[in-house]
Order: structure tokens, then C-alpha cells, then sequence
């Protein structure tokens, strides 16, 4: 997706609740989360903490897997190009040769313009990773529609897959299913999964409707599991607890 207009207020992923709205940083911060990238800065790289500080720190505090890249480097579509400044300006590549952008709080300051390299630039945050992207509602293949834009992708169907992105709103086609770690995983592209975690499974209309119940039933089966294992949990601590408690006593 290409923006080429303003941010209408209440779009996800952006947070309207701050005082930082129509910043440029705010602005390429969460245009990056609405292209399914993951995060692309911290406050503090050092104790890897907070979202983004001012424009021109960003190439000192960028967060994995995003790559700093010099002033020779040609700039792609999803890039965030960072210049120098009193507090610094970012723009945010649509094109290989787009950027579009916000200015010091300005609601009414959006704009694209053709990137040119200036005297001021410091270089570029780049993003390893293709996003996937939504696709069109198609009844006649196993979907799921997703509701939350926290919602992270991973290069396998584990908690212990490297997190490359996160789904933007939308549907996605579900290629296979897989039951690891107390969730049920969607691959909804080569490589990319993610679990069934506020979002909505949209079955074929030729789905076999038992072969449904039972995938409902198998899901419901490992979240109650994954509940008990965590009750249990708790118990154990508790009891620890109390056992220290007594000798105090």
C-alpha cells in the first residue's frame, strides 16, 4: 500500500493518545507497523527500551532486524531515510523514489515529494523482509481475517521462530495449520505463520464441516491445556511461598 493522503484519525496501528501525533517520527514509526514491519527504533538502543526519539537519533538507536545503511546506499520502497537537524526530520520511502511525510505537529503538513539525497541526510533504516500483504475476500479458500495489528509473524509455527513483521488488517489465505507451544499456527504465506490470536477463521464454503468441528476442537483443546500448565504454575509458586512465609514465622 502506497499512502498518498493524510492519516485519518483512529487508523490503526497509529496511537492517537500522545503528544507526538503528526511528528515525523511518529509518523514513520507506525507507517512501518502499517506496512507489517516490525518496530523500527527504540528510545535507548543501549537498554533497548521505549519506541522512537528524536529524528536525527534514529541510526543510533535502531531495533532488529531493520539494517543501517550509508549515504551510498540507494534507497527502496519501505525505507526510512534519517537527516541532521536541531531534533532531525525522517521520510518514509512509498517508492524507490517517493517519500512521503509529516512536519513538526502540522495535521495539515502531509505530503509526498520526490526523495532527493541533501546535504543534511545521515542515511537509511532498511527492512530485510518482504511484508505480507492482505488479499481480497475469497470464499472459495480457507482465510482468516485479522483484528489486531500486534499481531506478530514468524518464520516458523513456534514462539521460537524469529518475529519478521506483523499482519496488517485485512484477509489472508491459510495455506496449512500447525498445533506447536499451546497455540494452532496459520501459514498464510511461504515461511510466514502466525497464531490464532484475535482473528476470525473464515472456512471454504466446500469445507468439510467435521473436519471444522474437530480443528475448533483441537484449538480449544491446547488453549485449555496451555491454561491448566499455567495453573499449575501458579500452585507451585504459591506453595514456595507460603513455605517461606512459614520459616519467617
Amino acid at each position: 500500500m502506497i499512502r498518498t493522503t493524510p492519516v485519518a484519525e483512529g487508523t490503526q496501528p497509529y496511537r492517537w493518545d500522545i503528544p507526538s501525533i503528526y511528528q515525523c517520527t511518529w509518523f514513520g514509526y507506525y507507517r512501518a507497523l502499517e506496512n507489517g514491519f516490525s518496530a523500527p527504533t527504540y528510545w535507548d538502543r543501549e537498554t533497548k527500551t521505549g519506541s522512537y526519539t528524536n529524528a536525527k537519533e534514529w541510526l543510533k538507536n535502531w531495533r532488529e532486524p531493520w539494517e543501517v545503511k550509508g549515504l551510498d546506499y540507494e534507497p527502496k520502497a519501505g525505507d526510512i531515510a534519517v537527516f541532521d537537524g536541531e531534533y532531525g526530520h525522517i521520510q518514509y520511502m512509498e517508492t524507490d523514489t517517493m517519500y512521503s511525510e509529516y512536519r513538526n505537529g502540522d495535521p495539515n503538513s502531509f505530503r509526498n515529494g520526490k526523495f532527493e539525497k541533501t546535504s543534511n541526510l545521515l542515511g537509511f533504516l532498511h527492512y530485510p523482509y518482504e511484508a505480507v500483504a492482505p488479499v481480497e475476500r475469497n470464499q472459495a479458500v480457507n482465510q482468516i481475517q485479522t483484528t489486531d495489528t500486534d499481531l506478530r509473524i514468524r518464520t516458523k509455527p513456534s514462539l521460537k521462530g524469529d518475529v519478521v513483521g506483523y499482519v496488517q488488517l485485512g484477509y489472508y489465505n491459510v495455506l496449512q495449520t500447525k498445533e506447536a507451544d499451546g497455540y494452532l499456527w496459520y501459514c498464510i504465506s511461504k515461511d510466514r505463520w502466525c497464531a490464532d490470536v484475535s482473528v476470525k477463521y473464515l472456512p471454504s464454503d466446500d469445507t468439510d464441516i467435521i473436519n471444522e468441528i474437530e480443528r475448533y476442537f483441537n484449538s480449544m483443546k491446547s488453549k485449555v491445556n496451555d491454561l491448566t500448565d499455567q495453573n499449575q504454575d501458579l500452585k507451585r509458586d504459591m506453595g514456595d511461598i507460603s513455605d517461606i512465609a512459614k520459616r519467617w514465622l
